[in-house]
């Protein structure tokens, strides 16, 4: 048996790693180009991992989501929505994007997480050195 989870061209469903409350994917969008989802039972961080979107959605509307190059550009602009939550996103720049889900019953408002609000933590030392980047961050008005 292999834990190891290959990704197909469109990406990997979420339900295809088999965990209970967490949830993951990665897309690739071309200018112009959009996806349209419902949050349902799950709330979501949408996480610009490079390139800058629109985000039209039935908890508010984010015209300019993004805006670094890439994930060695920068910190990211995160975009929490919550449960029950129709969205179209929409690229404005070629964009790649992570969508973190986890299952929620509570209902919060949605809310961006600009750089500015993004808390930088350093640890281990040496060659074991890493930059932890805190998002979405203890006591964030979300239900996980």
């Amino acid at each position: 048996m292999s834990l190891l989870v290959r990704p197909n061209r469109s990406g990997s469903a979420i339900e295809t790693f088999g965990f209970e409350f967490l949830g993951f994917k990665t897309l690739r969008l071309d200018p112009g180009r959009s996806i349209e989802e419902d949050t349902a039972g799950r709330e979501l961080g949408i996480v610009l991992l490079g390139g800058t979107c629109a985000v039209r959605s039935s908890a508010g509307d984010f015209p300019s989501v993004g805006g670094r190059a890439d994930v060695f550009s920068g910190l990211p602009h995160t975009l929490y929505l919550p449960i029950q939550t129709r969205f179209t996103l929409t690229a404005t720049t070629p964009c790649d994007i992570a969508f973190c889900y986890s299952k929620a019953e509570q209902r919060h408002a949605a809310a961006l997480v600009t750089p500015s609000d993004v808390r930088v933590e350093i640890r281990g030392g040496a060659n074991a050195t890493r930059q932890i980047n805190h998002m979405i961050q203890p006591g964030f008005p979300a239900h996980r």
